[in-house]
């Protein structure tokens, strides 16, 4: 039945689409044999020592073809593997590399994050310096580095490290900047980075807080880039995340609660005096 099938193909000029030569014709020498007897029976070529002949040229070419197909494939393999472990070190060392190839600026990190919020995740806020000419609505914007006092004022960025930074900017809740203020900073060095984290942690921990108090400071390395962040508990933990999954290198360094009152004695004054304010007002 099957070489009345496979003799159909070669009589409608198909030899192509015999299901013989649809398979690797030379990784099976059984559908060699089967092709050639259709070949032979229906146009009667090549009988006794001519056949014989014929078939020893044609299997030895077969052969040739068939070492020639392996080598080719082997190489093609092994340039495939080449290829796809190139590829995955390219991806590593992208990986390794962070963010720093894409983060151009401390304000296009911040427009980074803040882009991955969703318009019912966002809150009221400020950008840049407030000012009427430098001040940004509704996102981050730039803020300047020559002004240590103001670096510290706004952003709690300790005045001894002015100098070791050399672009900012800021991100900041416009109701209130305790609720939420960040600022992101591009260090000169990157071995600095250590130095300047520390001296940001104490000089923002350190601070005489007035309308309202922050619950948590939190300070995070991306590549050569520092941004501190404090404020509201779910404010910050939701920046937080968010800054550390849209850039591969950020690494968390400083998460720590602020204290609002150094001892219990402070802590029962404001309370004694909070309890005055609401009940005796002047």
């Amino acid at each position: 039945m099957k070489e009345k099938v496979e003799r159909n193909y070669f009589k409608k000029g198909k030899i192509a689409d015999c299901p013989s030569f649809n398979r690797t014709i030379l990784g099976s020498f059984a559908d060699l044999f089967v092709c050639w007897s259709i070949i032979t029976s229906k146009f009667a070529i090549c009988k006794g020592n001519d056949m014989k002949k014929f078939l020893v040229i044609l299997l030895s070419a077969l052969c040739i073809l068939s070492f020639t197909a392996c080598g080719d494939s082997k190489k093609n393999s092994e340039a495939e593997t080449t290829d796809k472990k190139s590829d995955n070190q390219q991806t590593s060392d992208k990986d390794e590399s962070g963010s720093q190839s894409t983060i151009k600026s401390p304000l296009d990190l911040l427009n980074t994050v803040w882009n991955t919020y969703k318009d019912d995740e966002k809150f009221s806020a400020a950008g840049g310096e407030m000012t009427e000419d430098k001040a940004v609505m509704d996102a981050p914007g730039e803020h300047g580095v020559t002004d240590s006092a103001v670096l510290d004022s706004s952003l709690g960025f300790p005045p001894a490290a002015a100098d070791k930074i050399d672009a900012a900017a800021s991100l900041v809740h416009m109701m209130n900047a305790n609720t939420f203020t960040c600022g992101a900073f591009h260090v000169k060095n990157k071995d600095d980075i250590s130095e300047i984290t520390g001296l940001l942690k104490d000089n923002i921990l350190q601070r005489q807080w007035i309308c309202g108090f922050p619950d948590k400071l939190v300070v995070v390395t991306v590549d050569d880039y520092i941004v501190s962040f404090f404020g509201e508990n779910e404010i910050v933990e939701t920046f937080k995340t968010k800054l550390t999954a849209a850039c591969s290198s950020a690494k968390v360094v400083i998460e720590e609660p602020i204290q609002y009152w150094k001892n219990g004695a402070e802590r029962c004054y404001f309370q004694v005096f909070r309890f005055y304010i609401i009940f005796f007002p002047v």
